[in-house]
């Protein structure tokens, strides 16, 4: 698995993020590679998620090319141009199931 996406999920299970899921994706006009998907406990939970994501890859000079609802943190979406991951509380990720959206993807990582 790529350097990159382990460092992903070390972080997200290091601040106790649950039901990861990486998914390749497998077609020829894709805009990004990977997408990371994870459930934090709280919104301050999901925010530290996000940060300890971002300090991770800032140690491999990986640096976040942008990133959204982290105010509110229900879901939090980290773009790493080539990744991106996707941090909800449970009740927003049951809702938006993007699991449903990328099947029929490879997932490469599931725990």
């Amino acid at each position: 698995m790529e350097k990159r996406i382990e460092l992903i999920i070390k972080a997200i299970e290091a601040m106790n993020g649950k039901n990861i899921s990486v998914i390749k994706l497998n077609t020829e006009n894709r805009v990004f590679d990977f997408v990371v998907l994870a459930t934090g406990s709280s919104n301050r939970n999901i925010q530290a998620i996000t940060e300890e994501i971002e300090k991770e890859l800032k140690t491999t000079g990986v640096v976040k090319y942008s990133g959204e609802g982290y105010q509110e943190a229900n879901w939090v979406l980290l773009d790493f141009a080539d990744i991106v991951v996707h941090v909800f509380e449970r009740e927003t990720r049951e809702f938006y199931d993007l699991e449903n959206l990328f099947s029929g993807n490879e997932i490469i990582y599931e725990k």
